[in-house]
């Protein structure tokens, strides 16, 4: 997945292995909590979906397919997070991606 220009965003990547599990516990960063923010399917085929994993000092949106993480990038703020995301689904869709479930806000 591209990055999307003028983005406040930090791209991030881990070693292979190293568990999602944020306080520090045997040395390692572990998560809080996560979120599902969309999901979305290119021709019932491909399928990505992005999540907010929060920890203590920042979240992240993780991008995945298939269950292989594509992407990350870390924000301070999860106002900024989500705000980033929706800009990257909203690009997603304008390639022909579609929307696999509604938000509930939606109606």
């Amino acid at each position: 997945m591209r990055g999307i220009a003028n983005a406040g965003a930090v791209q991030v990547t881990r070693a292979a292995g190293v568990g999602s599990t944020t306080l520090l516990r045997g040395g390692r960063v572990t998560e809080i909590g996560r979120e599902l923010l969309w999901s979305l399917s290119h021709h019932r085929a491909t399928r990505i979906r992005a999540e907010l994993v929060s920890y203590g000092d920042a979240v992240e949106v993780e991008v995945s397919s298939d269950r292989t993480v594509l992407c990350r990038w870390r924000f301070v703020r999860d106002g900024a997070a989500r705000a980033y995301s929706d800009r990257a689904r909203r690009e997603l869709e304008h390639q022909g991606y579609r929307r696999l479930w509604r938000e509930p806000d939606e109606g």
